[in-house]
């Protein structure tokens, strides 16, 4: 029997005001450790580079990096709530997780209790599984906010990226636009509208 694993950082901390929703999968576990925050554990995500490069900052520590969150009113969380590997060698991988519990009840409460703008998942498969295994179980005492897939920050992600047609095309009006490029340009357009 595979071992389950409980996020490590599934709560959203107090006093947040949040209006953002950045959805991933789960916490990548490398070494037996997730490292101290969210897409740190692996260290090959582009997840944070992304971040500072759309604010224009540069956060090094899990305080500097909850604190920017903070002040854009992004909170960040996963659609599983427990899991079991598949592959205990290759833990980082989406495809080796097998969900045991979704996080419905935390996304339930933050959808009731804030104002919504938008849920920017990190992968069209979180994206699916949002839709499909987590929506239709929602109470919800407001609209459902646009739930919007972003590109996603893995390095894995960049042959997919570059079959997309609107990367190509982009790439065609700039012949050295790079899978980079194409997820700085979503990142930015959906946390700061640029």
């Amino acid at each position: 029997m595979l071992p389950i694993e409980e996020h490590p950082f599934i709560a959203l901390p107090e006093n947040f005001l949040v209006k953002k929703i950045i959805l991933g999968s789960f916490s990548c576990l490398k070494n037996g450790q997730y490292g101290d925050w969210f897409y740190l554990g692996s260290g090959k995500s582009n997840f944070w580079t992304l971040i500072d490069a759309v604010f224009e900052t540069k956060t090094t520590s899990r305080i500097e990096k909850e604190t920017l969150m903070q002040q854009n009113n992004i909170w960040i969380t996963d659609v599983a709530k427990s899991i079991q590997r598949t592959k205990e060698q290759h833990g980082c991988l989406d495809t080796n997780l097998k969900i045991v519990e979704f996080n419905t009840e935390m996304l339930e409460k933050v959808l009731n209790e804030h104002d919504i703008e938008a849920i920017l998942c990190t992968s069209v498969w979180v994206a699916d599984l949002f839709n499909k295994k987590i929506t239709p179980k929602l109470m919800l005492s407001k609209p459902l906010p646009n739930v919007i897939k972003l590109p996603s920050p893995s390095p894995m992600a960049d042959q997919s990226i570059r079959a997309n047609a609107e990367f190509k095309e982009m790439q065609e009006q700039n012949a050295t636009f790079s899978t980079w490029d194409y997820r700085l340009v979503k990142f930015k357009k959906e946390l700061r509208n640029v």
